[in-house]
């Protein structure tokens, strides 16, 4: 094929670099790292095996398991953190029963039901008869 033999006058094969080149490349290739090059690079590679050595180590490592919850005393920290319930805006209406028994109340039954307020906003500071958030019921 015409495009596979070289142009005339091209070599084969690479001409060897002159003898200055050869030189300087044996050189840098013989050059010895000073004392602190040495270190550093030790000192670098120590750092990395340790970095690596901690993080694969840590992965694998359980939990801690929390100290136990002190029921006695008063400074005890609760392992479970506050949260609300409900988001800001939830709507919901109130139902107020009443029962002489404080362990069963009736909910089906009409007369237990003392007060139904109806379309409270959660997180409404304004609402109420004087717009204070506050809403209250007498009863007799």
């Amino acid at each position: 094929m015409p495009g596979d033999n070289p142009a005339e006058g091209e070599p084969l094969v690479a001409a060897p670099a002159a003898d200055g080149q050869q030189v300087a490349d044996a050189a840098a290739a013989n050059r010895q790292p000073s004392r602190m090059e040495s270190f550093f690079a030790i000192t670098k590679s120590l750092i990395l095996r340790a970095l690596v050595i901690y993080f694969i180590s840590s992965f694998f490592r359980k939990p801690a398991p929390d100290a136990p919850v002190n029921q006695v005393g008063g400074d005890a920290k609760s392992r479970i953190t506050a949260w609300n319930l409900f988001d800001n805006g939830t709507m919901f209406d109130l139902y107020v029963y009443v029962s002489d028994d404080p362990a069963v109340v009736n909910f089906s039954d009409p007369s237990a039901l003392v007060w139904l307020q109806e379309d409270l906003m959660y997180g409404d500071w304004y609402g109420g008869r004087d717009g204070d958030g506050i809403f209250t019921i007498n009863t007799q």
